[in-house]
């Protein structure tokens, strides 16, 4: 496996090249590059920090959604006739509050 140094690189490349202008032109490369990898590292930085709000806010909403889901599918079994059509009623009202009180609580 063949490794390049940047420092071995960087000596090659001055080595050959006698040109002033080249080494003007590499010396500003690598410090925009030094620069543009600074922004993305920043840039990372900020993402990760994102989707652990976004990881943390899915887990909490994850136990309404369920409540919610069990309360459409209690709904749709009192409509064929399985349940009665008042415990099904007051189970969409209890998620709706806990939904209620949920958004309550992420505005806090």
């Amino acid at each position: 496996m063949v490794t390049i140094d940047l420092n071995n690189m960087l000596y090659i490349i001055f080595d050959c090249s006698s040109d002033n202008i080249a080494h003007i032109f590499l010396i500003v490369a690598v410090a925009r590059l030094i620069q543009t990898l600074k922004r993305v590292n920043g840039i990372l930085e900020d993402v990760s920090v994102v989707s652990g709000i976004v990881s943390e806010k899915a887990i909490e909403t994850k136990p309404v959604v369920d409540d919610l889901s069990k309360t459409i599918a209690s709904f749709a079994s009192a409509a064929a006739g399985n349940e009665s059509r008042v415990a099904s009623l007051s189970s969409i009202a209890k998620s709706i509050s806990s939904l209620i009180s949920l958004i309550k609580n992420g505005k806090n």
